[in-house]
């Protein structure tokens, strides 16, 4: 079985490359990009299973980003990672499609069990 392939797309670099080193840890094969351009890019080469998205990027929005690549790539699983809460938290509807969102800062485990959930792994130690 290939190791899972996960997209971190984020302007903060050492967050991603935390990420990253995270997601080797896990046997999945991560990638970065640190703008919407980078990421289109990254999708177009070949999607990979999880993209984990930042709301807030320097050349895009990140909601945008979301419903587009939701258009595109159908079967692609997109967690947002944002410092800013979920729109529908106060009382509005729109999610970009995203499949889960999860605010920053967040604990390891957490981020880690919303990647398992959504690329269908079982968690680690069960």
């Amino acid at each position: 079985m290939a190791p899972a392939s996960v997209l971190f797309v984020d302007d903060d670099v050492e967050l991603t490359e935390m990420l990253c080193a995270l997601a080797r840890r896990q046997g999945w094969q991560p990638s970065a990009a640190a703008t919407g351009q980078a990421a289109d890019a990254a999708l177009a080469a070949g999607p990979p299973q999880l993209v984990v998205l930042d709301m807030l990027l320097p050349d895009a929005n990140g909601a945008d980003l979301c419903r587009r690549w939701r258009r595109l790539y159908p079967g692609l699983h997109i967690l947002v990672l944002s410092a800013s809460e979920p729109p529908w938290r106060d009382g509005g509807y729109d999610h970009a499609g995203a499949d889960a969102w999860l605010t920053k800062p967040v604990p390891r485990g957490q981020l880690l069990a919303q990647c398992q959930r959504l690329l269908g792994l079982t968690p680690v130690g069960t």
